[in-house]
C-alpha cells in the first residue's frame, strides 16, 4: 500500500483499540528503505564510507580463520601425518582415542563435530566430556567455557560463522555480553535493543533501576571490533526481549510482596542476589573474551600492515605503467591503501587492478587537475615576484619626490603586457619582457600622474573662487587655498574621512586609494574617476583666515611660500588647558587647517587663530628641534630610501652597487644630506 494510503488509514477515527498502533510492515506493498534493500543483497548501509572506513571489514570469523592458519602451519610441519581416522578408531581402544583427542585444539573439535555424524556423535557423547575439558586446559589463551553453557555450544559461539542472528547478514561477530550476533542494521533496530524507556509493567523509577541491575548489558558499538577497557564505563544496552522477560519476573515478585504472600520477601531477595551475582560473573567473563578477540584483531592488523607495506609499491608501480603521474599517484596513495586495507587484499593481479581502478580513477583525475592548477599558481607567483622586482627597480630609478605618488604594484599588474606575462598558460615561467613592460609602465605612470593633476584642476575649475581662475593648471595645484577632502578613510589607523589635503603634494600621496580599483584607462577619454574627492570649502575658509593674518594675497600665495615662513599659531577658540600651567596647543598653518576641520564646534564661529610672537616662536622652535642635533652628515638614497653610512665613499659604493653609476656626478637628485639647516641647534639659554 502506498505511504499516502497508510497515512490516511492512520488518521481514521472510531477504530478498535488494536488498530491505534499501526504496524506498516504488515502491508504487502509497503515501500522499503534503502538500507533494507541493501541488506537483502548483502551490501553495506548507505551511510557506509567507501573511501575511508573506520575499520577493516575482515571476512568471516577472523578469530577462527586466524587459529585455522596457525594450525595449518603446524600441521605441515608435523611428522608423521595420520589421514585415516577410520583405521585409528578400529584399531585403538576408546580410552586411548579420548586421550589423543584431548591434545587437539578446541577449534579442531569444533571442526570435527561439523564433518560427519559419527564424529559428531562421538564428541557429543557424555563419555567425551573429558576431551573438551582437556582440550581447553591445554589452550589457556582460548576463553574458558562459562558455567551456564556446554562445551559444544561454547565453541559454536567462539568459532561459528559471523552471520547476524536476526537477518543472516555478514559481518556480525559474537557479542559475549548478550551472546548474540548482530549486524550494523540490527544493532540500531529498536525492536532488538531496549530504548531506555521504563516498561509499562513497572510503576516507578526505583523499580526500573533495580531492573537494570538484573540485565546483561552490551557495550559494543561495532559488529566487528570489540570495546576497549575504557568503553565499559559507558552506557549499557539491553536486549528488548530480556527486558520484557525480566520485567515480568520482577513484577511477579513485587506483586507477591504487595499481597503479603508468605516468604515473598525472602524469595525476592534471593532472586535479586542470585541474578545479580550471575550477571556480574557473566559480565567479567564477557570482558575477558572481548579482550582476547581484540588482541587477535590487533595481531591480524599488525601482520597485515607489514604485508601491505611491501604490497603497496607494486600497486603504485602498476598505476605508473598506465601513464599516471607520480605526484597524482602519491595523492591517491592513502585512499588506495585504505581500500586494500579494508578488503584485506594481500596480493596484486591485473584483475584486481581493473576492479579497483574504477574507484581510483576519479581521484587520479581530480589529483591531475589540482596538480595542474597548483603548478600554474606557482608559476603565477613566480612571475608576480619578477614583476615586483621590476617595479621596485623602476621606482628606484625615479626621484624620491615623485616616487611617493606612483601607483601600487597591483595596478601595474593590470597592464596588458604584464597581465599576459603573469597569466600565460605556458608550462614554464619564461623570460620577463623587460623592454615591452618598461615602455608600457612609463606610459601608464605618465598618464597616471597627469590624470591626478588634471582631475584636481577640474575640481578647482568648478568652484567660483577667484583663486581658481587665471592660472595654469600646474600653478593652481600649488596654491595654498587648493584644499581638498575625501569621504573615504585614507589611513587604517584613523577610520574617518580625510580632509585638509592641500594641493597635489598632499592628495598625491593618497591618490592610489582615491582612484577606483577597476579603473585602467587614465587618458582624457578614459573612464577613470575619483568621485569621493571634492573641494573643501571649510578648509578654504581656514586658509583664507591664516593668509589674512600673514597679510598674504589669497589668490596668488603658494603653499610653499607659507611653509617657508615657518610660523606657529594657536587657536583662540579652544579653551585654555590647565594642569600646572595655562597653555594652548601650538600648530603650523597646515595643522591649523586640519584642526579647524576636525573640530566641528568651531565651524559656526569661523576660524580664529593667532600668530605667536617672535619670542614665543623661538622658544617653540627650540623645543621642536631634535636633541642632540645631527653633528655629522647623514646620507639618504633618493632612489631606494635606504639610509647610508656617514662616509661619502659608502654613498658612492652604494650607488655603484645598486644602480651601476661608475661615473658619479655630484647630483642632488641622487643623494641627499639629511643633516641640513632645517633644525635649529640648541644653544645654552
Amino acid at each position: 500500500m502506498p505511504a499516502l494510503e497508510t497515512d490516511e488509514f492512520a488518521n481514521l477515527v472510531n477504530l478498535a483499540d488494536e488498530f491505534y498502533e499501526l504496524d506498516r510492515s504488515l502491508f504487502p506493498f509497503r515501500a522499503m528503505g534503502g538500507n533494507e534493500v541493501r541488506k537483502i543483497y548483502d551490501l553495506h548501509p548507505l551511510w557506509f564510507d567507501e573511501e575511508y572506513p573506520s575499520r577493516r571489514d575482515l571476512r568471516g570469523n577472523y578469530v577462527a580463520n586466524y587459529i585455522f592458519r596457525q594450525l595449518k602451519t603446524q600441521a605441515k610441519q608435523a611428522e608423521p601425518r595420520f589421514k585415516d581416522l577410520t583405521a585409528m578408531f578400529n584399531k585403538l581402544p576408546m580410552e586411548l582415542i579420548y586421550e589423543i583427542f584431548e591434545h587437539l585444539h578446541p577449534f579442531d573439535l569444533y571442526t570435527m563435530i561439523r564433518t560427519t555424524k559419527g564424529l559428531r556423535a562421538f564428541l557429543l557423547s557424555r563419555k567425551a566430556s573429558g576431551v573438551w575439558v582437556g582440550s581447553f586446559a591445554r589452550q589457556p589463551s582460548i576463553p574458558s567455557c562459562p558455567f551456564d553453557l556446554s562445551y559444544p555450544k561454547w565453541v559454536s559461539l567462539l568459532f561459528g560463522p559471523s552471520r547476524c542472528d536476526e537477518c543472516n547478514h555478514r559481518g556480525a561477530m559474537i557479542d559475549f555480553a548478550i551472546r548474540r550476533r548482530l549486524c550494523d542494521n540490527c544493532m540500531d533496530d529498536e525492536s532488538v535493543f531496549h530504548q531506555h524507556e521504563m516498561p509499562s509493567i513497572l510503576k516507578s523509577e526505583e523499580e526500573y533501576e533495580t531492573l537494570q541491575t538484573l540485565l546483561r548489558g552490551s557495550h559494543r558499538n561495532d559488529p566487528i571490533t570489540y570495546p576497549d577497557l575504557d568503553e565499559y564505563t559507558g552506557e549499557s544496552r539491553y536486549l528488548e526481549s530480556e527486558v520484557l522477560e525480566r520485567s515480568v519476573q520482577l513484577r511477579e515478585h513485587l506483586d507477591a510482596i504487595g499481597q503479603n504472600v508468605p516468604g515473598a520477601q525472602d524469595r525476592y531477595k534471593q532472586f535479586k542476589s542470585e541474578t545479580s551475582r550471575t550477571i556480574q560473573e557473566l559480565a567479567e567473563h564477557a570482558k575477558t573474551c572481548d579482550q582476547y578477540f581484540a588482541e587477535v584483531f590487533e595481531t591480524i592488523d599488525s601482520e597485515y600492515d607489514l604485508v601491505l607495506q611491501n604490497l603497496l609499491p607494486r600497486w603504485t608501480d602498476a598505476l605508473a605503467c598506465l601513464g599516471h603521474d607520480c605526484q597524482d599517484i602519491a595523492h591517491v596513495q592513502s585512499r588506495l591503501k585504505w581500500m586494500l586495507y579494508y578488503d584485506h587484499v594481500d596480493r596484486y593481479s591485473d584483475k584486481l587492478l581493473r576492479r579497483y581502478l574504477r574507484w581510483i580513477e576519479p581521484s587520479l583525475n581530480e589529483a591531475w587537475a589540482n596538480r595542474l592548477v597548483k603548478e600554474h599558481e606557482e608559476r603565477v607567483v613566480e612571475r608576480r615576484r619578477l614583476v615586483l622586482e621590476f617595479y621596485g627597480r623602476y621606482c628606484s630609478s625615479i626621484g624620491a619626490v615623485t616616487r611617493q605618488y606612483l601607483p601600487n604594484v597591483e595596478r601595474i599588474g593590470q597592464l596588458k603586457s604584464i597581465s599576459n606575462f603573469i597569466y600565460n598558460r605556458s608550462e614554464v615561467v619564461g623570460d620577463f619582457p623587460v623592454v615591452a613592460v618598461t615602455k608600457e609602465t612609463e606610459e601608464f605612470v605618465e598618464a597616471w600622474l597627469a590624470f591626478g593633476k588634471r582631475h584636481l584642476c577640474n575640481v578647482l575649475s568648478h568652484t567660483s573662487l577667484p583663486s581658481s581662475s587665471g592660472l595654469a593648471d600646474e600653478r593652481m595645484l600649488e596654491l595654498a587655498t587648493a584644499v581638498f577632502s575625501s569621504r573615504l578613510s585614507l589611513d587604517s589607523s584613523m577610520p574617518r574621512s580625510a580632509s585638509g589635503l592641500i594641493g597635489w603634494a598632499d592628495v598625491g600621496i593618497y591618490f592610489d586609494r582615491l582612484v577606483s580599483d577597476g579603473a585602467a584607462d587614465f587618458s582624457e577619454e578614459g573612464g577613470a574617476h575619483m568621485s569621493d574627492l571634492q573641494f573643501d570649502k571649510e578648509g578654504y575658509l581656514a586658509v583664507q583666515h591664516i593668509l589674512g593674518l600673514l597679510e598674504l594675497d589669497v589668490d596668488s600665495t603658494l603653499a610653499s611660500t607659507v611653509d617657508a615662513l615657518n610660523e606657529r599659531f594657536t587657536c583662540t577658540y579652544c579653551p585654555l588647558l590647565t594642569s600646572k600651567s595655562t597653555w594652548r596647543p601650538v600648530m603650523t598653518w597646515r595643522e591649523c587647517v586640519s584642526h579647524f576641520l576636525h573640530e566641528s564646534d568651531h565651524h559656526q564661529q569661523g576660524p580664529r587663530f593667532a600668530i605667536l610672537s617672535n619670542e614665543l616662536k623661538k622658544s617653540v622652535l627650540f623645543h621642536e628641534a631634535p636633541f642632540p642635533p645631527p653633528s655629522e652628515p647623514q646620507w639618504c638614497c633618493n632612489h631606494c630610501g635606504d639610509s647610508i653610512a656617514k662616509s661619502r665613499m659608502d654613498v658612492v659604493a652604494h650607488l655603484k652597487a645598486q644602480f651601476v653609476y661608475h661615473f658619479l656626478p655630484v647630483d642632488a637628485e641622487l643623494i641627499t644630506d639629511v643633516a641640513d639647516t632645517r633644525f635649529i641647534v640648541r644653544s645654552p639659554m
